[in-house]
C-alpha cells in the first residue's frame, strides 16, 4: 500500500487508505489468547461516517469532549469530529465536577461522547452521548477532509493544584505524522495502542501508524483484565499486546519496567517486538538490561520532550548496547527547529560541552499557549511559553548539560529542579506542596524536591518545628502517610544574585545530606537471613545498589505498593518467607524491623481494646431521641455485589429508599440504572453521591440533615474488600466508615443492619495475632463489629450479619470472588480438596435469602449477631461441578491439593484463577468465615434454592471464554 500523504491532513490520509486498501485490517482487538476481532479501513470508514452524521445533529462548530480508553471508537470519534470541522477535547476520569464545569465553560463545549468507559458523576453538567448505542448507518453521507478545524485537539496537563491547563494543537502541527522525530521505517510496525499516561505518546503511536504504508494497531478488548490501578491495567494490556505480536511499543519507561518486572514467568521473551519507544518521564537504567532479557530483538529508544512540544522532541541513540552505565544523550529530532539551553533569566548559554542550562525549544509541533484567564494558568503560560532572542519557544523545567556525540550536539538531563514532576504517571506541582508545607505551624519557607522517585522537603523554621513533625503533618494534609519521605530543616535557604532561591544549590545540599545519611545507615546483621535478603532485594528493585546490606527505611527510598508485591514474591522465592505487602509498606519498615515484626505477637483482646479506646469510641456520638418524619431505609454499598441486589429487592418491596453511592467512573450510568429500576417497580428512590469514609457520609449539610430526620433503618454494606491489604490500609473504609454510619444512627436513634464477614471465625480461634501479617480485612471487620456492640449498649439497635459466601440466585459472578476462582480451579484440575477424609463445609447464602432477612428482620433493642448462611457439604458442590462440567472430579487431601495448585500457579502465572489469592488460600479453606475444615454435622442443611443457585453459578463459569 503506497500512500502519497504529502500535504494531506489526517482525515484525507485516512480516506486515501480507505480507497486504496479497504480490506486492510488496521485495528486488531486482542484478548488473552489471541486476536479476537479485526476492523478494516472500510469498516472504520463506515463507523466514521456514522459518527460524523451523528455529530452533525449537534450544535454546529462546538468542540466535542471525548471520554474513552483504547477502543475502536476512540480513533473513529476523533476522525469523525475532524471530518465535521469540530475540535476534540480529551477528558480525564480523575476530574471532579468543578473542574469539568470550568473546562466546559473555558472551551465552550457541552457534548461529551463515550462508549466502553462510563463517565463519572463529575460529567453530570454535560450532554452525554453513548456511542455504543449509535448503530452503524449504511446510508450515512460521505465525508471529506477538506474542512478540518483550525484547532484539531485540546489536551490537558495536570490538575493537581487546580484546573488543568488546556493546550490547543493546530491541525497542521498535531498531524505531522511522517516525522515525529523518529524513523519512518518504524511506522510500518504492528503498534500497541495502550493509552499510556502520556496522551502525547498515544498520539505518536496511532498518528504515525495512520501515515504509514502498512502499519497496524493492536487494541485490548474491553475488560481484558480487572485492576485497581490504571498503571497496573496498562501494564497487563502491554503484556498481552507483546504476547499477541506487538512489534512496536510506545509508552512511559516505568510502565514498561512494571510490565517486565511482573511477568508470569522470569524466562518469558517476546521475539516479535522490534522497537521500543519510552518517554514522558526519566528513563531508569534498570530498564535496559531487563528489556534486553525479555525483548531481545528490540531497539530501545528513550525519548525526551513535553506535551507542549508534541512530546517526542529528542531521541537518544539505541540503548540496546553492552554499556548500560553510559549517560543517555538526547539528540534533537527533525521537528526541532531550534534548541537552546538558557539560564534562569532565559538568556542562552554557550553551546559548549559541559555548559548547563534549561532546555528551550522551538518546534514544528508546538501547542498553542494555555487557554484560560485564571491566575494559575496565566502564571504557567508565562513560565512555559517564552520568547528568546525573538523566537517563540517552550521552556522545560529540567536542568540539562550540552554534550557532544560525534559531530552532533545533544543534551544530558541532570534532573528536574522546576516545580512540575511526574510520580507514578501523575503530574504534581511542587509549588503546591511548598505552599501546603509553608502553612504548617512553625514553618517559614519550604521547598520540595523529587529524587529517585521520592519526595523530600527542605524548610526553615522560626520556631522549634521538628523534621519528624513537619513531614508527618504534611503527609496528613495530603491524605497519605508516606507521600513525603523526609523533611530537612535548614538554618536558611540559599539565594542567588537575583534574590531567588538557588534551586541547584538547594538540591545539592539535599543530595549531600542524603548521601551522608546513607553512609550512617547501620549494616544489616549477616546472621539475620531475612533482613539480609530484604536489603539486597529491595535495593535491587529500587535500583539503588549502594543500599545493599544497609538497614534503610523502605518508604524513605521510594518503595510503593506495586514494588512491595514484587519484593514479597522475590523474598519468598529466595528464602521461603512470606512477607505481606502491608508489612513492607509500613512507615517504619526496614530490613531488620520487618524481620523482627514477623515474630511479633500481641493478644487479640489487647489489640481490639486499644483500637476501641484510642481510635473508635471517642468518635461515637451519644444517641439522641428525635421524632423521625418519614420511614426511609438508607443503603450504603449499593454498587457492591450484594448491595445491588438488596436495593432491587427493597424497591420491589415498595420500600422508600435512599442510596449513598461512592464516586466511581460509572456513577452517572449507575444512578440512571437505579432510577429506571425504581420506575419499573413503580416506586421512588433518592440517590446521592457520597463517601461513607467521610464525616456526614460525604453528603452536603442539607442532605445529611434530611437523612437524619427521615431515615429509620440503615443497611450498611459498603466495605473495602481486599484480601492482601493490612489493617491500617483498610481502617478508614471499614472501621472509620462504620463509625460515621453509627453516628448517623445516633439521631432517632435509627436501627442499623451491618453486613459484616471476612474471617471473624478464624479470629475467634486465636488468642494472639501479628497485626502486620494477620488479615487486615478480618481485623478491620472485627473491630467494626465491636464498635457496633459498644453503640448498641448506648442505645442504638444493631443487627450484624456474617453472610459467608454470597451467591446470586441467577448465577451471576464477579471476578474478584474467592468462590468462583476456587470452583474454576477445581474443575480445571479435576481435583477436589478434603481434610482428614472429610469434605469441607461451605457457608453459602443467596442474595435473595440474605435480602429477605435484612428487610424483614429489623434490629431490636438488643445487639444481635447472625451467622447468615447455610452449611453446604463439599460433596454436594463437587457433585454439582461434575454434573455441569461432565468431568470426573476426584477427592484429594487438602495438603496435596494446595501443593498442586501452587505448582500450577508457578507454571501458569497470572492467568491462574487463584493467582491473586495464593497467599491466603490455605487459611481461607481451613479457618475462614466462608469455608470450614470441620465436618458438617447438619445433614442437607442447604435449601434446594441455594443448590440451584450454585448450579447456575457453575454454569455461568463454564460459559466464560477463559475457563
Amino acid at each position: 500500500m503506497t500512500i502519497d500523504n504529502k500535504n494531506l491532513n489526517l482525515v484525507e490520509t485516512f480516506l486515501q487508505k480507505v480507497s486504496a486498501s479497504p480490506d486492510f485490517p488496521f485495528l486488531n482487538v486482542y484478548g488473552e489468547k489471541g486476536i479476537e476481532k479485526q476492523v478494516t479501513f472500510a469498516e472504520m470508514h463506515l463507523r466514521v461516517k456514522t459518527l460524523a452524521n451523528f455529530y452533525n445533529k449537534m450544535k454546529f462548530g462546538n468542540p466535542i469532549a471525548i471520554f474513552m480508553r483504547q477502543e475502536v471508537d476512540f480513533l473513529c470519534s476523533m476522525l469523525a469530529a475532524w471530518a465535521t470541522g469540530r475540535t476534540c477535547v480529551i477528558m480525564n476520569s480523575l476530574w471532579n465536577e468543578d473542574v469539568v464545569k470550568t473546562l466546559s465553560e473555558r472551551l465552550s463545549f457541552v457534548d461529551c461522547v463515550y462508549n466502553e468507559l462510563q463517565p463519572t458523576s463529575a460529567f453530570a453538567n454535560l450532554k452525554l452521548h453513548n456511542l455504543g448505542e449509535v448503530d452503524n448507518d449504511l446510508s450515512a453521507p460521505a465525508i471529506t477532509g477538506s474542512n478540518p478545524p483550525a484547532i484539531s485537539l485540546i489536551n490537558h496537563s495536570s490538575g493537581s493544584t487546580g484546573v488543568p491547563k488546556s493546550m490547543p494543537f493546530r491541525m497542521e502541527r498535531y498531524c505531522l505524522g511522517p516525522d515525529y522525530g523518529m524513523g519512518r521505517e518504524t511506522m510500518n510496525y504492528v503498534t500497541a495502542l495502550l493509552l499510556a499516561n502520556s496522551f502525547a505518546l498515544t498520539t505518536y503511536a496511532w498518528v504515525s501508524s495512520i501515515y504509514s504504508e502498512c502499519g497496524k494497531m493492536l487494541l485490548p478488548k474491553k475488560n481484558l483484565v480487572q485492576c485497581d490501578s490504571e498503571a497496573e491495567l496498562i501494564s497487563w494490556n502491554t503484556y498481552y499486546a507483546l504476547k499477541n505480536g506487538a512489534e512496536r511499543l510506545v509508552l512511559t519507561p516505568n510502565l514498561l519496567l512494571l510490565t517486565l518486572q511482573r511477568l508470569p514467568s522470569d524466562d518469558i521473551t517476546f521475539p516479535f517486538c522490534k522497537y521500543v519507544v519510552v518517554g514522558g518521564e526519566p528513563t531508569p537504567r534498570a530498564l535496559f538490561p531487563l528489556t534486553k532479557k525479555h525483548i531481545p530483538s528490540a531497539r530501545v529508544y528513550p525519548q525526551y520532550g513535553s506535551t507542549e512540544t508534541g512530546l517526542i522532541s529528542f531521541s537518544a541513540a539505541d540503548m540496546n548496547k553492552e554499556d548500560d552505565s553510559a549517560e543517555i544523550v538526547y539528540i534533537p529530532g527533525a521537528n526541532v527547529k531550534k534548541l537552546m539551553l538558557v539560564d534562569e533569566n532565559n538568556v542562552p548559554v554557550e553551546e559548549k560541552p559541559g555548559n548547563e542550562g534549561f532546555p528551550c525549544v522551538y518546534s514544528d509541533v508546538l501547542s498553542e499557549p494555555y487557554v484560560g484567564d485564571d491566575p494559575l494558568t496565566i502564571k504557567a503560560r508565562n513560565e512555559v511559553f517564552v520568547t528568546v532572542n525573538g523566537i517563540p519557544a517552550v521552556l522545560f523545567s529540567d536542568l540539562a548539560v550540552w554534550t557532544q556525540v560525534g559531530d552532533k550536539m545533544g543534551i544530558v538531563i541532570k534532573g528536574r529542579v522546576g516545580r512540575r514532576v511526574k510520580i507514578n504517571g501523575v503530574y504534581y506541582d511542587l509549588g503546591y506542596f511548598d505552599d501546603l508545607a509553608s502553612g504548617i505551624d512553625g514553618v517559614e519557607k519550604a521547598m520540595s524536591f523529587l529524587r529517585n522517585g521520592c519526595l523530600y522537603l527542605c524548610f526553615t523554621s522560626s520556631e522549634n518545628a521538628s523534621e519528624s513533625y513537619v513531614v508527618q503533618e504534611l503527609n496528613r494534609r495530603l491524605g497519605n502517610i508516606a507521600f513525603f519521605s523526609l523533611a530537612l530543616k535548614l538554618d536558611k535557604l540559599p539565594y542567588n544574585s537575583n534574590a531567588k532561591v538557588d534551586m541547584k544549590r538547594l538540591e545539592a545540599i539535599l543530595n549531600e545530606h542524603l548521601l551522608k545519611e546513607e553512609e550512617k545507615l547501620p549494616t544489616v546483621p549477616s546472621s539475620d537471613i531475612v533482613a539480609s535478603s530484604l536489603s539486597k532485594i529491595v535495593s535491587k528493585v529500587l535500583a539503588l545498589p549502594q543500599l545493599e546490606g544497609k538497614d534503610f527505611g523502605f518508604r524513605t527510598y521510594g518503595l510503593d505498593s506495586i514494588r512491595a508485591v514484587l519484593v514479597g514474591k522475590l523474598l519468598e522465592k529466595e528464602c521461603g518467607v512470606n512477607v505481606p505487602a502491608p508489612l513492607l509498606l509500613d512507615g517504619k519498615a526496614s530490613p531488620t524491623q520487618v524481620s523482627q515484626s514477623l515474630s511479633y505477637q500481641v493478644p487479640l483482646s489487647d489489640f481490639v481494646d486499644e483500637q476501641l479506646k484510642n481510635r473508635c469510641l471517642p468518635k461515637l456520638l451519644i444517641p439522641q431521641k428525635i421524632c423521625l418524619a418519614e420511614n426511609y431505609t438508607l443503603v450504603t454499598g449499593a454498587n457492591g455485589f450484594f448491595g445491588r441486589r438488596l436495593l432491587e429487592h427493597l424497591l420491589e418491596d415498595k420500600q422508600n429508599v435512599v442510596c449513598v453511592l461512592r464516586n466511581s467512573p460509572n456513577l452517572a450510568s449507575r444512578i440512571k440504572e437505579i432510577e429506571h429500576m425504581a420506575s419499573d417497580f413503580k416506586t421512588s428512590v433518592i440517590v446521592w453521591a457520597g463517601d461513607v469514609t467521610q464525616v456526614r457520609l460525604g453528603l452536603t449539610e442539607k442532605q445529611y440533615d434530611w437523612v437524619s430526620k427521615n431515615v429509620r433503618h440503615v443497611v450498611h454494606s459498603a466495605a473495602g474488600v481486599h484480601w492482601t491489604k493490612g489493617y491500617e490500609e483498610l481502617y478508614q473504609s471499614n472501621v472509620e466508615a462504620t463509625i460515621h454510619v453509627l453516628n448517623l444512627c445516633s439521631s432517632g436513634p435509627k436501627k442499623l443492619t451491618f453486613i459484616s464477614g471476612g474471617g471473624q471465625e478464624y479470629l475467634a480461634n486465636v488468642t494472639t495475632i501479628n497485626p502486620g501479617t494477620t488479615s487486615g480485612y478480618a481485623l478491620s471487620k472485627h473491630v467494626a463489629e465491636e464498635c457496633c456492640r459498644a453503640a448498641s449498649k448506648a442505645g442504638i439497635p444493631v443487627c450484624v450479619y456474617r453472610p459467608g459466601l454470597i451467591v446470586d440466585e441467577g448465577g451471576l459472578i464477579t471476578d474478584r470472588d474467592f468462590f468462583w476462582r476456587f470452583l474454576q480451579s477445581c474443575i480445571n484440575s479435576k481435583q477436589w480438596p478434603i481434610k482428614d477424609g472429610h469434605p469441607l463445609t461451605f457457608h453459602i447464602v443467596t442474595t435473595k435469602e440474605l435480602s429477605d432477612d435484612v428487610m424483614h428482620k429489623l434490629p431490636d433493642t438488643e445487639f444481635s449477631l447472625f451467622n447468615a448462611y447455610h452449611s453446604v457439604n463439599g460433596d454436594e458442590l463437587r457433585t454439582i461441578c461434575e454434573r455441569v462440567s461432565q468431568k470426573k472430579i476426584i477427592n484429594v487431601p487438602l495438603e496435596d491439593w494446595l501443593h498442586f495448585v501452587k505448582a500450577s500457579i508457578t507454571k501458569s502465572g497470572t492467568i491462574h484463577p487463584l493467582f491473586p489469592l495464593q497467599d491466603i488460600l490455605e487459611s481461607t479453606l481451613l479457618y475462614g468465615e466462608m469455608v470450614s475444615a470441620q465436618p458438617n454435622s447438619v445433614k442437607d442443611s442447604a435449601l434446594p434454592t441455594t443448590l440451584i443457585s450454585i448450579q447456575k453459578t457453575v454454569e455461568q463459569l463454564l460459559s466464560r471464554e477463559d475457563l
